[in-house]
């Protein structure tokens, strides 16, 4: 459906595509029960709309915004003149200012949010921005000032949400986590430095505003290395333990879109059809990952931020084809499948196809190209088995991860 050639060319046709990939989400994806999904190039202008419709009585807006450089677009202009078309409203900023969000920065918002009394949550950003307003949503109505983390699974303190969070809107700027989508919120926490979610039924975003128009400013990097997040995810989606036919469906659309068009979105920055195409693909894999679950990938790469600081994007890519490479040891039977229903031969085609765009993205083959070392296997195979390890489609002992890492440095 993207639109192949140069910039200008591309752009013939493109509304067309537009229009139709919107069209097929929201089809596809209409179906869930609660929040509300805005799909399409240019969609942001309705954000005006949508507060009058959707949260007519809000007053004290917290804005969480993720980089610096995102303030500095036109794009984020115009969603401020829009948040402020209603005098009665006060908007509150709050910046990220690490590349993951942590549970010091949701504990800081939170603060923030009860000092102006915030009635609405809106994240304009990567998955770091929307995982901490979702957080925040949570965290805010609590009867007491525990830390997030004492509601995080596997290091918390058993402390239970039982309330209804703050409405979010989730305006999401990159295309890879599908945050906008999902019902966790992944937080790293020090002390240990660990990765673990928060999760909760009513954490998926009131509002997703989804408009591909944002992603044509993200640097290159952020594009490949989101867009190959997205990808993982669909693939792990589709072959997990706990897939079911409408999340493989999703799994298999939203690969569709990522496996065609993410070297476009790196060779032509501008074209509409592969931005379209990449958003389409992070929103599928967000669906796909909150019902199908995850898998190895995603397991070691929570272990890879935590240990050693890598980029959550940036480890997924890297791990996708070392995770495709072990599970068919003892899994071929899903992997076949999704390289049969891609008009692949057989799983090794795809697993090609993976790794021929990884070095056309100049995503390196090794953790020991990133840094990893071998003193720190021993923690990261212990700190990889979390929810997402256990969707793998085969179970994993600690002694054979320890391997499989070992001979990927």
């Amino acid at each position: 459906m993207h639109c192949n050639g140069s910039p200008r060319n591309s752009s013939i046709g493109c509304e067309q595509i537009n229009t139709n990939v919107g069209e097929m989400i929201h089809r596809d994806l209409a179906y869930r029960g609660y929040g509300e999904l805005h799909f399409g190039w240019g969609v942001r202008h309705e954000l005006t709309h949508l507060l009058q419709s959707h949260f007519p009585l809000a007053r004290n807006v917290l804005l969480i915004c993720g980089s610096r450089g995102l303030l500095e677009t036109d794009a984020y202009s115009d969603l401020r003149k829009q948040l402020q078309t209603d005098n009665r409203r006060a908007i509150h900023f709050f910046q990220i200012r690490s590349g993951e969000p942590t549970v010091d920065s949701v504990d800081n918002a939170v603060q923030q949010a009860r000092k102006h009394a915030c009635d609405l949550v809106i994240s304009l950003g990567g998955g770091a921005a929307i995982d901490t307003a979702k957080a925040v949503s949570a965290l805010y109505p609590a009867p007491d000032s525990k830390s997030v983390r004492s509601y995080l699974e596997g290091v918390g303190d058993g402390a239970k949400i039982e309330w209804q969070p703050l409405p979010t809107i989730a305006i999401p700027t990159t295309a890879g986590t599908g945050a906008e989508v999902t019902k966790n919120a992944v937080l790293q926490c020090p002390n240990p430095l660990v990765k673990k979610s928060l999760r909760h039924p009513e954490l998926v975003p009131s509002l997703a505003i989804v408009d591909p128009e944002f992603t044509v400013s993200c640097p290159r990097e952020v594009t490949a290395h989101s867009g190959m997040d997205a990808i993982t995810q669909c693939v792990e989606a589709f072959v997990s333990c706990r897939a079911t036919a409408q999340t493989r469906a999703w799994a298999l659309t939203g690969l569709s879109l990522g496996l065609r068009s993410l070297s476009t979105a790196i060779s032509f920055p501008m074209d509409r059809g592969a931005r379209t195409d990449l958003s389409a693909c992070a929103t599928y894999s967000g669906y796909a990952l909150a019902y199908g679950g995850l898998g190895m990938a995603h397991g070691v790469a929570a272990a890879l931020g935590a240990v050693c600081n890598l980029r959550h994007g940036l480890a997924c890519a890297i791990l996708l084809p070392i995770s495709i490479t072990a599970n068919l040891r003892t899994a071929r039977k899903p992997y076949d499948e999704l390289a049969e229903a891609l008009e692949f031969q057989q799983a090794e085609v795809l697993l090609d196809a993976i790794k021929s765009l990884s070095d056309k993205l100049q995503i390196p083959s090794r953790l020991g190209d990133v840094g990893v070392k071998e003193s720190q296997i021993e923690q990261l195979v212990e700190l990889s088995f979390g929810n997402s390890m256990s969707g793998n489609p085969v179970p994993i002992r600690p002694d054979e991860l320890r391997v499989i890492l070992r001979d990927s440095l």
